[in-house]
């Protein structure tokens, strides 16, 4: 990533200031993109393989809006993904007898919040390399 800020006179600096929503979300297209597909990889890699449901259904969905947009949002449509994730109550049979529980495991969470952080520190960097003051993201 290389931006450059050079500032001859009011209109240039207009201009610059201008184009500089567009040239962010170009610069950070790629990088949203390159982070969700990882992200989905390691998700991947952590659920088990029994019957390869939750497997299959971990996918990316690249968001597009304007020239001003970079998204992209990581799905688990699996059946299984939200009791694999958050667990199950106690469940028993029509007879009371006790037929166990699913302990949560929040494996698409914790990876999500990681790659998020990342993406964080990206943008910090990002919106620095175009001369801007961040104080807190």
């Amino acid at each position: 990533m290389s931006v450059t800020w050079t500032l001859v006179d009011l209109a240039d600096a207009v201009q610059q200031f201008n184009a500089a929503p567009a040239a962010m979300a170009d610069d950070a297209r790629d990088v949203v993109e390159s982070e969700a597909q990882s992200a989905a990889t390691e998700i991947v890699g952590q659920y088990p393989a029994i019957s390869g449901t939750l497997r299959a259904g971990v996918g990316v969905e690249v968001m597009r809006g304007d020239a001003y947009y970079a998204g992209a949002r990581v799905v688990s449509r699996s059946p299984e993904a939200l009791w694999y994730e958050y667990g199950t109550a106690d469940r028993h049979n029509a007879h009371g007898a006790f037929r166990g529980r699913v302990r949560p495991h929040f494996v698409l969470i914790r990876t999500m919040i990681a790659h998020r952080a990342k993406l964080n520190d990206y943008w910090r960097t990002l919106l620095r390399s175009f001369g801007l003051t961040v104080s807190d993201l």
